[in-house]
């Protein structure tokens, strides 16, 4: 009986076409491996300082000053403490950054910071531009007037109505349920040590208290008029790094 003899079929030769494919595809691959993350923008001397690698990075945008209670706009302009000021509407829809200077007061950002308020969008968020191991980073928050405060505790969510409230004795955190009991339940949730605001048991209580609501995703800062802006960053980042940055909706009320 003859025997069968299979043959079996030439291997397929790769087209000049799927070469040229395969090597462009490599050369993307490469490239994306060894684009470089842009350099930081050195800060300016004189602002707020958090922990290195904290906040988020800074990149160009519109940036403010405060000056003497006063706005500065890049072109210059100040606006006034009441009434209009054009030369800020005309910002609206820029990416906007305030210099937050260490030597500055809540009383002397309060006005200013309300004015950007008017101009932002309802989840539009500013930053607020401070320092980190020499470079320029971002306290991402989203600035609202004093006035706003009452709409925000009636409004049906966020539920629990979390608030970090600092003053001269120490601060309080508070939810719709009442304070975070401190380690004297007639004292604020977290006193001064030393004189000085206490921002490791901070860190703990607000860490209890993500663990504790973690559904919720807001928090607000409210701040006495003679806190320093140095004293405002620490809380803000606080919050922000807060159980992996949960509360990732940070409003401040002036």
């Amino acid at each position: 009986m003859p025997r069968l003899i299979r043959h079996r079929p030439a291997p397929r030769r790769s087209s000049p076409r799927s070469w040229a494919l395969l090597m462009v595809s490599l050369v993307l691959v490469v490239v994306a491996g060894c684009r470089r993350a842009p350099p930081p923008v050195p800060a300016p001397p004189g602002l707020a300082e958090i922990a290195p690698g904290r906040g988020t990075p800074y990149t160009p945008r519109t940036l403010l000053q405060i000056r003497d209670r006063a706005l500065v706009l890049p072109s210059g302009e100040r606006c006034p403490a009441t009434g209009a000021c054009p030369g800020l509407m005309a910002l609206r829809g820029q990416p906007i950054a305030v210099d937050l200077e260490a030597s500055l007061m809540v009383a002397e950002m309060s006005v200013p910071l309300a004015q950007i308020a008017l101009i932002l969008g309802v989840e539009e968020t500013i930053c607020l531009r401070v320092a980190a191991a020499g470079a320029s980073r971002c306290l991402d928050v989203l600035p609202r007037p004093a006035a706003a405060l009452g709409g925000w505790m009636d409004a049906e969510k966020p539920l629990a109505k979390i608030r970090l409230m600092v003053r001269a004795d120490g601060m309080e955190v508070v939810t719709v349920r009442g304070k975070i009991p401190g380690p004297d339940r007639f004292g604020p949730s977290v006193p001064t040590k030393g004189g000085k605001h206490d921002l490791a048991l901070l860190a703990q209580s607000l860490a209890r208290l993500a663990a504790h609501l973690p559904q919720e995703r807001e928090a607000a800062l409210l701040a006495s008029p003679q806190t320093s802006a140095q004293t405002v960053a620490a809380a803000l980042d606080a919050l922000a790094n807060a159980s992996e940055d949960q509360f990732e909706k940070r409003l401040f009320f002036l």
